[in-house]
């Protein structure tokens, strides 16, 4: 599983080891990596090939983010997005962004696990 981040990769992996959650990712790309942040999705495509050994298409990643930036992100893209509304911006904000689903907080398994399985 791959990082795709806005933030600084230092200050990324930082709040990643302070959740706990570090060890989850194989990978990041950063904001301080490029220009504009939707630069970011075809970096972390070509990691994620190089890391299987396999074509990986951008209908094979998703966004999950809790800003509109994270799901412009997405959209501008042309991959999948999750807006979780656990940050600053309430559901009702993020469903204005267009994302693909969206949900209160990471605890929605359920829904977020039916649909990466469907996608």
């Amino acid at each position: 599983m791959g990082l795709l981040t806005g933030n600084v990769g230092e200050i990324a992996w930082g709040k990643l080891e302070q959740a706990g959650i570090k060890d989850y990712f194989d990978f990041g790309v950063f904001g301080d990596q490029v220009e504009q942040r939707v630069e970011l999705v075809e970096m972390a495509r070509l990691k994620a090939e190089n890391l299987l050994g396999r074509s990986v298409r951008l209908e094979d990643l998703v966004i999950v983010g809790d800003t509109p930036l994270d799901i412009a992100c997405a959209k501008a893209g042309k991959i999948k997005s999750i807006a979780v509304a656990s940050g600053f911006y309430t559901e009702e904000e993020l469903r204005k962004t267009g994302a693909d689903l969206i949900v209160p907080s990471l605890m929605d398994k359920d829904k977020i696990l039916q649909f990466l399985h469907t996608q």
